[in-house]
Parts: C-alpha cells; structure tokens; sequence
C-alpha cells in the first residue's frame, strides 16, 4: 500500500496554514473597519451634544393659550429648530411657530408653545435632538 509522500502532507498543511491566516486577517480588518466606523459616528454625536447648549431665556402665558418662549444658543453647535419638543410638567405639548431653521451660536429665537390649560407657574422644558434641555417656570 502506498501513502502520501510527507513531502505532500507538509505542502498541503503550510497551504491550509497560510489560508486560515489570510481568512483571519481578512475576518479581522472588517471587523475592526466596522468598530472604528462605529466609534467615529458615536464621537461625532458625543461631540455635537457636548457643544450644544440652550438657555430658555423667557418662558410667558397669555390669555390665548400661547406660550412665548425665547431661546438663547449658548453652545458652539447649531441647533435644528425643528428637531426641538416641549413638555409642561413632562407632557407633550404644540409648539405651534418658531421651530424651522438653524439657531447659530448666539442667536435667540422666539417659538410659540400652545396648551390647552392654565400653565401659570408650572415647568416648561425644551429639549433638543441630541436630548439636551432646559427647564423654566411659565410665567403669567
């Protein structure tokens, strides 16, 4: 009976060696591509959140329903308007003007909240996309 020369065996084993290597190293670079490509996107939201900052600067009742509210930026990020939410006391409420466009550094803007009851001396809180907020006390 005639086996395999350990000429053969030793080729054959090196080529198995050499392509569960080259499967690894392949397995590992996507693998760390997409770690790092993870990583970048949650730096770059960290970031974002840490620069934006707000201040509600006025938050006043009138006798229609409306809340006037002005918001300062005081952060270094620009905060999309549109991606804000209002809460009285941690419901949900209208924000009915004033939430369209960017609010560069700096800027004060004016939106207007509608409610359906009285809010005089109950907290209003604004909250961003990147769920930084402020609270102040309705005024009347």
């Amino acid at each position: 009976m005639k086996s395999v020369s350990t000429i053969i065996v030793s080729v054959l084993i090196l080529m198995i060696v050499i392509s569960l290597a080259g499967l690894a190293y392949v397995w590992f670079t996507d693998i760390m591509g997409r770690i790092t490509e993870s990583t970048t996107g949650v730096m770059n939201q960290t970031i974002v959140a840490f620069g934006t900052q707000f201040r509600i600067e006025v938050a006043k009742y009138d006798a229609n329903n409306n809340i006037t509210v002005s918001i300062r930026n005081t952060g270094t990020q620009n905060i999309d308007m549109s991606k804000i939410a209002a809460y009285i006391e941690e419901e949900p409420a209208q924000i009915n003007s004033g939430n369209s466009g960017i609010a560069e550094p700096g800027d004060v803007r004016t939106i207007g909240v509608t409610n359906t009851t009285e809010v005089c001396g109950k907290l209003l809180k604004i909250t961003t996309a990147v769920g930084v907020s402020d609270s102040r006390t309705v005024s009347c």
